[in-house]
C-alpha cells in the first residue's frame, strides 16, 4: 500500500477454524482438513496504510471471538475500499505547502 500510496478503508479478515468434526491431525499433509470459514470486518473512520493502525484493528477483531489456538489452520487479512493518498497538504489557493527541515549534519 505504502508503495502505491494509497490507502484503506474496509478491513476485512477470514479464518479457518477446524469444523468440530474433523480430526486434529488433517489427513493430507500441509493440508488445513475440514474447516468452517470465519468472516469479520470493520470499517475504518478514516482511510490508512498504517500497519500500526491495521493491526489493531485486526487484533480488536480476534478478540472478539472465541476459538482455541490451535483450530485455526488459516488466516487472511484484505484491505478494501482504496483510495489514493495525497502526500502535499494544499491550501484553499492550490499553493503547496512546504516544511524546511534542518540538515542532518546540524542536528546533534
Amino acid at each position: 500500500m505504502l508503495k502505491e500510496n494509497i490507502a484503506g478503508s474496509f478491513l476485512t479478515l477470514k479464518l479457518k477454524e477446524r469444523s468440530k468434526d474433523a480430526a486434529v491431525e488433517p489427513v493430507k499433509f500441509m493440508g488445513h482438513g475440514i474447516c468452517d470459514n470465519i468472516s469479520k470486518s470493520v470499517n475504518l473512520p478514516t482511510a490508512t496504510s498504517s500497519s500500526l493502525t491495521l493491526h489493531s484493528k485486526v487484533m480488536s477483531l480476534i478478540d472478539d471471538l472465541t476459538f482455541l489456538p490451535e483450530d485455526i489452520r488459516g488466516v487472511g487479512i484484505q484491505i478494501s475500499k482504496l483510495v489514493p493518498k495525497s502526500r502535499t497538504v494544499q491550501s484553499p489557493s492550490k499553493e503547496k505547502k512546504t516544511v524546511d527541515l534542518p540538515v542532518l549534519s546540524a542536528i546533534q
